[in-house]
């Protein structure tokens, strides 16, 4: 039987490759998926809602793909190296117990949601999620969100974060660029969660924010 992957899979499956060509990428589930509920079996529209990217002993690569997808919001969870991080977990790791500990394979799975259910994955998924255009490349992460301590004058991935976060009303355009606005709106922020206002995001203003543990 054919089955696709949904748009936003696809888009993250070739960013990937763009990244690293020849990059072995898995979806569709083999017997032993098939056998209990996975995002690898197809859906009762045929999509699969999830991809395995083989790193086998590339660390750096696996944890620049993990840091990609960490806070994606056409995401459920991501699976690397004995842990898992789940959207409905603030992307909070915690220890995977499943059989396959994912330590030569990054595991990514679409967002679930009501649509497409059936007795192989169990759940349903996310139109919406399905449909999302995933921006950004793994390669060019070099400063995942949480990672170093954040002020006016950088610009990256976790300033994007950041700026998103917080909101366009006090940030301005997400640009990924920390200005004057940057720094006034953190610093809202900060006397929001009564934390000193200082304007720099650190490990405090981290917390308040929901990133407790740092990938790196």
């Amino acid at each position: 039987m054919s089955w696709t992957l949904p748009h936003n899979l696809s888009v993250r499956k070739a960013i990937i490759l763009d990244c690293w060509p020849g990059t072995t990428i898995y979806a569709i589930g083999d017997a032993a998926h098939l056998n209990e509920h996975s995002d690898h079996n197809a859906d009762s529209r045929n999509i699969v809602h999830a991809i395995d990217v083989m790193t086998y002993k590339d660390d750096d690569k696996a944890k620049k793909i993990l840091a990609w997808c960490l806070h994606a919001t056409d995401l459920e969870y991501v699976i690397y190296d004995h842990k898992i991080y789940e959207a409905s977990n603030n992307w909070q790791a915690r220890t995977y117990t499943g059989s396959n500990p994912h330590t030569d394979h990054v595991h990514i799975s679409g967002k679930h949601g009501s649509t497409g259910e059936n007795s192989h994955t169990g759940t349903g998924y996310s139109v919406t999620a399905e449909k999302a255009t995933p921006t950004g490349k793994p390669c060019g992460v070099v400063h995942p969100v949480g990672s170093r301590d954040v002020k006016q004058g950088m610009k990256g991935h976790d300033v994007k974060w950041i700026q998103e976060k917080i909101g366009s009303a006090r940030m301005g355009t997400a640009d990924g660029i920390a200005g004057p606005k940057f720094t006034a709106g953190v610093k809202w922020y900060q006397q929001q969660h009564k934390l000193s206002a200082d304007g720099i995001v650190g490990v405090k203003t981290y917390a308040a924010m929901g990133v407790k543990e740092v990938v790196k």
